[in-house]
């Protein structure tokens, strides 16, 4: 007798993030780059490739880091630091 072969797919949902979230989420990662570059986890030779990382993140989230309101909003009172 020749095998029996069945195909199954599982279809796994998981939840989405909102847009606002991803804009807070994206303003939390340049806030810890930022500290990063403050507190002297990254170098002097690599500041500059983190300031276009900041920018990146900014331009592709549509997110203005100099917005204090936002920054505000987006950390909550913490830092990605303090959560991991």
């Amino acid at each position: 007798p020749s095998p029996v072969y069945s195909t199954y797919i599982i279809k796994c949902e998981f939840p989405t993030m909102s847009s606002d979230s991803k804009k807070r989420l994206a303003l939390a990662i340049i806030d810890f780059l930022s500290t990063s570059m403050k507190d002297g986890t990254v170098s002097d030779d690599d500041k500059e490739s983190i300031e276009v990382a900041q920018q990146c993140i900014a331009d592709a989230f549509k997110v203005d880091p100099s917005d204090r309101a936002a920054m505000i909003d987006a950390l909550a009172g913490q830092t990605l630091q303090s959560i991991y």
